[in-house]
């Protein structure tokens, strides 16, 4: 199944890999010809992948930047969708409105806009040594995906920064600690995760880490090696937000094929149609905020899936409006993301359009 949609999921690895060396020109192209033209995702659904890629990649900063604005520059974005989704990214991204269109930036940041940080980002080990010739080694830097000071142990396993990893290492009292795991993850230097695993076992956060940045290799292994207890009630939620969130396809096969629950909500993905057709499942089950596939299929805009839900003999007119935990209906989540042609599926299936929110 993971071969039927290999352009999919390439496509959001080469997103979430972004280099800063690279021309974006490739990437946007596969964003607009991929996600938008064939799979029909949201341009909203996209700047907020490109949002959670930026705090797993930071060096690629002002690419992202680029793309942000190209995509602005060509779909409407909804103001309030931006003013919630960029919350967290204030520290470092600021934005201003052109008539629904938004031009974002780079803030200055000179706690990452320094020779220590840019050495480390590049894994520039001879220019490092040269540093320290002349420089106290810092004891922290800054961490842009929390906002909190990291060891730089912690930085170089964050931006697979291997040479310089093993020269603090060898040289230097550092301890590998367990947030070197979490964020190896990111990094994605086998090196650096097995140094790391040589201390630590794996974690739940390993696993959602993986799953952020994409980096479905290490996922592979751990279902391979059943390396994760699912049945942490922790962990469930967790990995199916960071799993929507992304847009990590391969995480979604690789769970069904792990014969995991992904019902109701793989009905974030268009490419689970098939999937929910063929298996004999509840069709109105729900998860743990009470959404049923109709909630997840009217926020990511999967619009065969809800006709099909439509279509079934097993779907009546009550699962329409009905509320999750937040008091949201698949109207609400419609309009929300601005998913204009599910909302008038909803409406012409008796969605309540009077109740105050949509």
């Amino acid at each position: 199944m993971c071969e039927k949609y290999e352009d999919f999921i390439t496509t959001y690895e080469k997103l979430f890999h972004l280099q800063s060396s690279e021309s974006i020109d490739d990437t946007l192209n596969l964003i607009k010809s991929i996600l938008i033209s064939k799979y029909k995702r949201p341009a909203q659904q996209i700047i907020k992948c490109i949002f959670i890629a930026m705090q797993s990649n930071p060096r690629s900063l002002k690419s992202y930047i680029d793309i942000l604005n190209q995509i602005s520059s060509l779909y409407s974005i909804s103001f309030q969708f931006l003013k919630i989704k960029s919350e967290s990214l204030e520290s470092f991204l600021s934005y201003n409105n052109n008539n629904g269109h938004y031009h974002f930036e780079k803030k200055d940041i000179p706690e990452l806009d320094n020779e220590i940080c840019s050495l480390i980002f590049n894994d520039q080990i001879d220019d490092f040594r040269r540093f320290l010739l002349t420089n106290k080694l810092p004891k922290s830097v800054l961490d842009l995906s929390s906002g909190h000071k990291i060891s730089l142990l912690e930085a170089c396993a964050f931006y697979g920064s291997v040479n310089i990893f093993y020269f603090l290492l060898s040289n230097y009292p550092c301890v590998v600690t367990l947030r070197c795991l979490h964020n190896s993850i990111i990094g994605g230097n086998i090196d650096i995760i097995n140094e790391c695993l040589k201390i630590h076992n794996l974690d739940c956060y390993c696993f959602l880490n993986a799953i952020k940045s994409h980096n479905n290799k290490f996922l592979e292994y751990i279902f391979e090696k059943e390396l994760i207890n699912f049945d942490q009630d922790f962990l469930e939620k967790n990995y199916i937000n960071a799993i929507t969130s992304s847009q990590n396809l391969k995480a979604v096969f690789l769970l069904y094929q792990a014969k995991k629950n992904i019902i109701p909500w793989c009905a974030a993905f268009p490419q689970t149609l098939d999937i929910i057709k063929a298996e004999n499942i509840d069709l109105n089950m729900l998860d743990f905020d009470c959404k049923n596939l109709l909630h997840y299929a009217s926020y990511f805009n999967n619009i065969d899936i809800c006709e099909f839900l439509f279509s079934s003999s097993q779907v009546y007119h009550r699962p329409v409006n009905a509320i999750d935990i937040n008091n949201q209906t698949a109207l609400h989540y419609a309009a929300a993301n601005d998913c204009a042609e599910i909302a008038k599926i909803l409406i012409s299936n008796d969605a309540f359009i009077k109740d105050g929110h949509s």
